[in-house]
């Protein structure tokens, strides 16, 4: 049996179970939606007495469960429930809320840094800032005026023609302004930010902020973010970030994609082994990090010099240079 007709038997299940209760009359969509690095999840698209907006119930998980033995009927059982349970989501948006022109969302937009080989199909119809480096920012639409939470709304050239109507440029460049301001920059020792772990921020000493870095510090490996440690990696593209580090060691230095919430920063002085850096990178992708939060396999390098970043290739950083944003 494939998803498509598991989710096809779900429905059904669904809507026998929606005629013997009391919750009305309730539409059924079988929805297969791309999401970041190309993944795919399959489910039901619900709405409820004739509303236009609806809400995605995702049922991979239960499929899996099936293709490892589970009995169908309990499956399709806890799927129809999971149906209900979710008639009484609403995202976190009032209904006077709902507006999308551009004035209505401006002070909502953020960006979110993502790996363009790996999101060809998600970014198919998006407006996005190209980085350089094989990274790209696509810009988002958050359920308040901050970028950690974790609804949004990823936007679109048909949202953007038919709801937002300004232009790609005002859109992207308010999208990056707006993270700027609601998300700041954080540069934390990689010790710290471990320890930050255990909260909703991260509280220990900003570089960027008091570069007071003694000498042990300035040579280990420290950790680049965002506030809420959510997305954070795209503040590797906020205006002026890449000098200011640099400023902060006093050299030149690696940047090591952790996941799409933050990157790892080492210093040139630090002497490190690039190619065993590479394969770090490369091995932790693919034991350690979720598909979800993938950015990238490639190790960059900023030259403090020509003020420039660039992906590492072997054992020299070649020309293939990141872009630069003013904001």
């Amino acid at each position: 049996m494939t998803i498509q007709d598991f989710v096809l038997k779900a429905e059904s299940a669904a809507c026998d179970h929606f005629e013997r209760t009391d919750a009305g009359r309730i539409s059924t969509e079988r929805v297969e939606i791309v999401k970041a690095n190309d993944t795919r999840v399959h489910g039901l698209r619900l709405s409820q007495d004739g509303e236009c907006a609806g809400w995605n119930v995702y049922l991979d998980d239960l499929y899996e469960r099936y293709q490892e033995g589970e009995d169908l009927e309990g499956l399709l059982e806890e799927a129809a429930f999971r149906c209900e349970e979710g008639l009484g989501f609403r995202a976190p948006l009032s209904p006077d809320d709902l507006r999308l022109d551009f004035d209505s969302i401006r002070d909502r937009l953020s960006v979110r840094l993502l790996g363009v080989t790996h999101n060809m199909s998600y970014m198919d119809g998006k407006p996005y800032i190209d980085a350089g480096c094989g990274l790209a920012l696509i810009a988002t639409i958050g359920c308040d005026s901050g970028a950690s939470n974790e609804w949004f709304l990823s936007v679109t050239d048909d949202l953007l023609r038919n709801e937002i109507r300004t232009s790609r440029e005002e859109l992207l460049t308010a999208a990056l302004e707006n993270a700027v301001k609601n998300e700041p920059p954080v540069l934390v020792s990689l010790e710290d930010y471990v320890h930050s772990g255990y909260s909703d921020s991260v509280t220990a000493q900003n570089f960027l902020d008091d570069p007071d870095i003694d000498e042990y510090r300035r040579r280990r490996a420290l950790m680049l973010t965002n506030e809420s440690m959510f997305f954070g990696a795209a503040v590797l593209f906020y205006p002026g970030v890449t000098e200011r580090i640099a400023d902060v060691l006093g050299s030149g230095y690696f940047v090591l994609p952790s996941s799409v919430h933050e990157v790892m920063i080492i210093s040139e002085a630090a002497e490190p082994d690039i190619r065993g850096m590479m394969e770090t990178v490369r091995e932790a992708n693919r034991t350690v990090v979720n598909r979800s939060d993938f950015l990238s396999d490639d190790v960059l390098y900023y030259d403090a010099e020509s003020e420039k970043l660039r992906v590492v290739t072997g054992n020299r950083k070649c020309d293939n240079d990141c872009r630069r944003f003013t904001a």
